[in-house]
């Protein structure tokens, strides 16, 4: 829990990092935001929970593990985005409070997918 703990921060302060700095570039564009922090975050989580979290002996090979992160991605991303878009645009949540609310949730899911599906012991 320590080390998804640790990963999940770094994946965090990438993603939200990007998201920040392309909201500040264009305020309008924040769900384009969300996708490309989103797969920034993705990218360095799959590297980071592979080899640092969940680094045991591990049931599927990393071709296998690929495809079911990039579905948990997919899934991430249509969460965030339609919460993202629900507090934005529909309550009125500033973006950047928005975008850490929906995090939380979205890890949340992604652990228990992840240890659960994706990473689980062999």
């Amino acid at each position: 829990m320590l080390r998804y703990g640790a990963v999940g921060l770094v994946v965090l302060a990438a993603d939200f990092a990007t998201f920040a700095a392309l909201v500040g570039i264009m305020p309008t564009a924040y769900l384009f935001a969300n996708l490309a922090g989103k797969i920034v975050g993705a990218a360095t989580g799959f590297v980071l929970h592979k080899y640092f979290t969940f680094s045991w002996s591990q049931k599927h090979q990393s071709g296998k593990q690929l495809i079911s992160y990039t579905g948990l991605m997919v899934f991430n991303l249509a969460q965030s985005t339609l919460l993202l878009w629900l507090l934005v645009a529909q309550l009125g949540c500033d973006k950047l409070i928005a975008k850490i609310m929906v995090d939380l949730v979205v890890i949340a899911t992604s652990f228990v997918v992840s240890r659960f599906w994706i990473y689980r012991p062999a």
